[in-house]
């Protein structure tokens, strides 16, 4: 009689779901200053635009956009709503 790996593949699936789909994108959306649904909404799109290397990249894609975004006054909005925290009164406008 061998060893049943079933348990093990089942309680392996639930970690990795688990870390995947709620940790990461919680601690990299903190860590970057993404929010957590536009981190998991940029898996989504990505992969659904370029596949597994969209997935892949998502993350440094969003952030390339946001940065763009963040770079003019008229876009800077975007940037805000991909953001964690939003801006002061006084924050985004020029002394």
């Amino acid at each position: 009689m061998g060893y049943d790996y079933r348990p093990f593949s089942t309680d392996f699936y639930r970690m990795n779901s688990l870390i995947g789909s709620f940790m990461e994108p919680k601690l990299m959306g903190h860590s970057l200053g993404l929010s957590t649904l536009v981190v998991f909404l940029s898996l989504v799109f990505w992969g659904w635009l370029l596949g597994p290397i969209g997935m892949f990249l998502s993350v440094p894609l969003t952030m390339s956009f946001k940065i763009i975004m963040d770079s003019q006054e008229n876009t800077r909005w975007i940037s805000v709503l991909l953001s964690n925290s939003c801006l002061s009164k006084n924050e985004g406008e020029p002394s």
